[in-house]
């Protein structure tokens, strides 16, 4: 087993708070700081587009046991970037990335669902357009191919356009509304479970499940 922590970008949610309990996981307004790290410094130039546009992520931290996984005394600081449209999550599977592809369809679409439920008029296109970050708690690396890393960024349709975009994303969704949804989609904590095998209803592996609204 390997802790781990998977970040899945919102697109054009706002809050005010920083992190709040969320669907068994947590929304969270990723710092610059933090984002700049995961993305190796590529965007360091854009940190007021950034902060003006406060990106919210779904966060979860799991233990699993992933066939890419290698120990080793330290994390690379190196980071696997893949471009994936949102149409063909599955393609992660021939890479041993299953559990990126479960976490968005099992866990991600269905809070994203929960946040078009609490608040209908607002628009939070699917996580699967945008960026998508993995990243160990522990010494180790992802083997993929010969690269050893310890980061994997998944970039869907609109890269990390979505991340800059201030004039579009809409007001902050009211702390009180989210806590409620959050409360109705939590399934009794069951992250890992979810990810290893699709049991929270949202879809089995090699197989999307159904569309949020």
């Amino acid at each position: 087993m390997s802790k781990m922590i998977l970040l899945a970008h919102l697109p054009l949610m706002r809050m005010d708070e920083e992190r709040i309990p969320f669907a068994n996981g947590h929304l969270w307004r990723l710092p610059f700081e933090v984002y700049n790290e995961l993305s190796l410094g590529a965007f360091a130039d854009h940190e007021r587009a950034y902060n003006s546009t406060a990106p919210v992520f779904y966060r979860a931290d799991v233990d699993l046991d992933v066939s890419v996984f290698r120990p080793a005394d330290h994390v690379p600081s190196s980071s696997s970037d893949l471009k994936v449209p949102s149409n063909h999550w599955a393609f992660l599977e021939r890479l041993g990335l299953e559990f990126v592809s479960q976490f968005q369809w099992n866990l991600v679409e269905r809070a994203r669902a929960a946040l078009l439920m609490a608040a209908p008029a607002s628009a939070v296109p699917s996580s699967m357009l945008s960026v998508t970050f993995v990243r160990l708690a522990e010494p180790g690396g992802f083997q993929l191919g010969n690269q050893l890393t310890g980061v994997i960024s998944v970039c869907g349709d609109a890269d990390h356009e979505y991340l800059f975009l201030n004039d579009a994303a809409g007001s902050p969704l009211p702390t009180d509304v989210i806590n409620v949804r959050g409360d109705a989609c939590a399934d009794g904590g069951h992250r890992a479970h979810a990810l290893a095998d699709g049991s929270t209803g949202a879809g089995r592996t090699g197989h999307r499940g159904p569309a949020a609204p």
